[in-house]
């Protein structure tokens, strides 16, 4: 019974404004990482990347077999924190599916309208126009 109230989109919402509330408030008291490098002072600098993990008792089956549970994070290179981009749907999603379908507040990741972004991934985002177009969410 637990887990199927995990499946609610209001709960998973929820959870997900708390995190984004925790990073943001988090920043004011952890040390800046980065701030030995002048030159990085005006950008946000995060890391992206996906995460895949084994089928829980709970995931569900899809063409009769559970697969393997995918997350995709971004790390704020400055202060050390985490945040869930978003889950993987269907069998496995490919990172740049699950990014193309992100909202741009969710792509935003909590910086400032003009801020300077640099967003680090792994060799799987291979889609250059859809970073090029991301460029628009920050300026």
């Amino acid at each position: 019974m637990h887990f199927h109230t995990l499946k609610g989109s209001r709960r998973l919402q929820l959870l997900s404004e708390v995190n984004l509330s925790l990073v943001t408030s988090l920043k004011e008291f952890l040390p800046y990482e980065l701030g030995v490098f002048p030159q990085l002072v005006d950008f946000d600098i995060y890391a992206g990347g996906g995460h895949w993990h084994r089928a829980a008792s709970h995931d569900p089956i899809l063409d009769q077999k559970t697969f393997a549970t995918g997350h995709f994070y971004a790390l704020d290179l400055r202060f050390g924190t985490l945040s869930l981009l978003t889950t993987a749907e269907g069998k496995k999603e490919h990172d740049m599916h699950a990014l193309k379908r992100l909202t741009k507040a969710i792509l935003h990741l909590g910086a400032a309208v003009r801020r300077k972004v640099i967003c680090v991934w792994d060799k799987a985002a291979f889609d250059f126009r859809f970073w090029d177009e991301l460029k628009s969410i920050f300026a």
